[in-house]
């Protein structure tokens, strides 16, 4: 936790001291670690999406010995969850390429 709180400053700080003056120079340095928290995010969530599909699939072999053990609305709420979460890097891609937006009547 200490370590999250450093890093924070760190962020902050080369915020304040931007070699560029005016807000350009302000939302250039804070681009930066905005960046790593995005790949950071897009990777964890492809981490536990697999891991989330991989207790599906061991949920859903107890469900085959024994019903009783794992209900299957649990084994259907891991595997949802599993694919949305492997779906959200890739939809992030998408849309932060700029998806054209057309408003006509």
């Amino acid at each position: 936790m200490r370590a999250l709180f450093v890093l924070i400053g760190i962020g902050l700080s080369s915020i304040a001291w931007a070699t560029e003056p005016g807000l350009g120079g302000v939302a250039e340095n804070i681009l930066g670690p905005v960046d790593i928290i995005t790949q950071f995010v897009g990777s964890a969530s492809i981490v536990v999406g697999i891991c989330s599909l991989l207790a599906s699939f061991l949920k859903y072999r107890q469900h085959r010995v024994n019903q009783l053990v794992a209900p299957l609305s649990t084994i259907v709420v891991l595997f949802l969850i599993g694919v949305a979460l492997l779906l959200l890097p890739f939809v992030y891609k998408l849309t932060s390429s700029g998806i054209p937006y057309r408003f006509s009547f």
